[in-house]
């Protein structure tokens, strides 16, 4: 199993970039700032930086030209977390710290208790989607809390403004007209700030009909005009614009074709299709290696446990309480443009098969861009 990757550079990703914010904000970070970024947000007492939810570097140069507004803006270069996708990359932004840490690291994990997958957002068994308790009293937050970068600048005296999209916040805007005028109301109202805008869009549009789509081009452009038009409007806040992932086009393997490595699996497959959680009793796990070896060796890249942390997969600093339970013993990176699910751990025998993923060990899912707007307005 050993000596197949590098161990990951957590030096310049997301979660960095968060730290770079906490630092400007006289918050002592985490973990390390980004240079170039720390010197961009010098002589700003307002920043807000806005993510849209798949926007990342392979889907925007896809889409828009050099010369667009947004592409035009280019400032740096950085990584999602691992995995790139939203539950781990946004939640490593908000809170500044890595997967490794928060525990917070795909859309459906192991509940201890439960003994299921439960969707780390919604509360949902991934299963069937039954709802095992309330949106609002997360499952996932009482076993792996977090304080965010909300909390850590607003002890500092600084007024923060936390902005997200409907479904996301019940009362969230529905729409980037509606979006563009709760920020410009917000950042009107003080002088200086720290705000976050979430948008989940392409994301949406990608999966369903995927990445070269006529929808979703329509849907950048229109994001592309927004923020021409909300930057313009406030030329006293430095903007940064990222992502938390991009995506690509993918197919789907069912493991449940393959009985005698299923048969051999001890509880459903968890965390991503594109990066699979798998546990197997210590008597199988030579025939384990060597079956999904066999039939996914070419796609995915396997890696136990220990190896995840020798290689620093889910980011640096001390490791969550519950990531040997969230992790399991083998871990499945797509290095491919394939996804794995088992047909018999859902109710109906299907997964989501979406045309666009992400979550996956491909560079195409995991380079953000940062952009960023009014940089000399206050220098």
């Amino acid at each position: 199993m050993a000596n197949k990757m590098n161990r990951l550079d957590n030096t310049n990703t997301i979660v960095n970039l968060s730290n770079s914010i906490l630092k400007h904000f006289g918050v002592t970070p985490f973990h390390n700032t980004i240079p170039a970024i720390d010197k961009i947000l010098e002589g700003h007492p307002k920043v807000a930086v806005m993510l849209f939810d798949g926007l990342g570097t392979y889907v925007i140069e896809k889409h828009l030209a050099e010369n667009s507004f947004m592409r035009s803006h280019f400032v740096h270069k950085i990584n999602a977390t691992y995995p790139p996708t939203t539950v781990a990359s946004t939640t490593g932004f908000l809170i500044a710290k890595f997967p490794k840490e928060s525990g917070w690291m795909g859309w459906f994990q192991y509940h201890p208790d439960l003994k299921t997958n439960v969707q780390s957002f919604t509360n949902k068994r991934e299963s069937d989607g039954v709802m095992l308790a309330p949106k609002q009293d997360n499952l996932l937050f009482k076993f792996c809390p977090y304080q965010t970068i909300f909390e850590l600048i607003s002890s500092r005296g600084i007024p923060t403004f936390d902005v997200k999209c409907f479904p996301v916040y019940e009362n969230g805007p529905t729409s980037l007209e509606q979006a563009n005028e709760i920020i410009g109301q917000k950042l009107d109202s003080v002088e200086s700030c720290f705000l976050y805008f979430y948008w989940n869009r392409p994301d949406e549009e990608i999966h369903e009909f995927g990445v070269e789509s006529e929808q979703v081009h329509e849907c950048i452009k229109e994001i592309n005009a927004f923020v021409e038009k909300v930057t313009k409007e406030h030329p006293d806040t430095l903007f940064l614009t990222i992502a938390d992932h991009a995506l690509i086009d993918v197919k789907f393997f069912d493991i449940c074709d393959h009985e005698d490595l299923y048969s051999l699996l001890t509880r459903p497959l968890s965390i991503e299709a594109r990066t699979v959680s798998m546990c197997v009793d210590e008597k199988n796990k030579k025939r384990f290696e060597e079956l999904f070896d066999r039939y996914y060796g070419q796609y995915f890249l396997l890696l136990t446990r220990q190896e995840t942390l020798d290689y620093d997969l889910f980011g640096a600093g001390e490791k969550n309480p519950y990531y040997d339970v969230f992790v399991g013993d083998y871990v499945a990176l797509s290095i491919s443009n394939y996804c794995l699910f088992a047909s018999k751990e859902y109710a109906d025998g299907q997964h989501h098969n979406f045309i666009g993923a992400h979550a996956g060990f491909k560079k195409e899912e995991t380079e953000i861009n940062i952009s960023a707007y009014n940089i000399e307005k206050e220098k």
